[in-house]
């Protein structure tokens, strides 16, 4: 039987804490000097300058997708019983530029947890 009962599960902690220079709305930044685009130049789009009147408020999903066994995400320990594989963070209301998350940022009022992701068989689970 694959895969094996487990008595315990892997545990890793994670901890968002900002994000620096997303792209505004409509956005575009191609990569005219990335390999593929002297073959395939219409990979690459078309530049469109930054919006200014295009703040964003990003927010943020972590997902574990287990190919077998058991995985959840969750900000507590012990997990809740309705804990789900997927977990999504508040957003940070108009700043997409320098949005930060995490408590782990001075002076920052932001109280976004850690993350606990849990599995029963890490070696065979993609966190997305």
């Amino acid at each position: 039987e694959w895969p094996p009962p487990r008595q315990r599960l892997h545990h890793t902690r994670l901890q968002v804490i900002s994000l620096h220079h997303l792209p505004t709305r409509r956005e575009s930044r191609p990569k005219l000097s990335a390999a593929h685009h002297k073959y395939v130049p219409e990979l690459s789009g078309l530049a469109s300058p930054p919006d200014p009147s295009g703040v964003v408020s990003p927010s943020i999903c972590v997902e574990l997708h287990a190919v077998a066994g058991y995985c959840l995400v969750t900000s507590a320990l012990p997990p809740p019983k309705d804990a789900t594989s997927r977990v999504c963070l508040e957003p940070v209301v108009n700043n997409g530029l320098n949005a930060r998350f995490g408590t782990m940022v001075p002076n920052h009022k932001s109280k976004s947890p850690p993350l606990h992701l849990l599995a029963s068989e890490p070696e065979v689970t993609v966190l997305r």
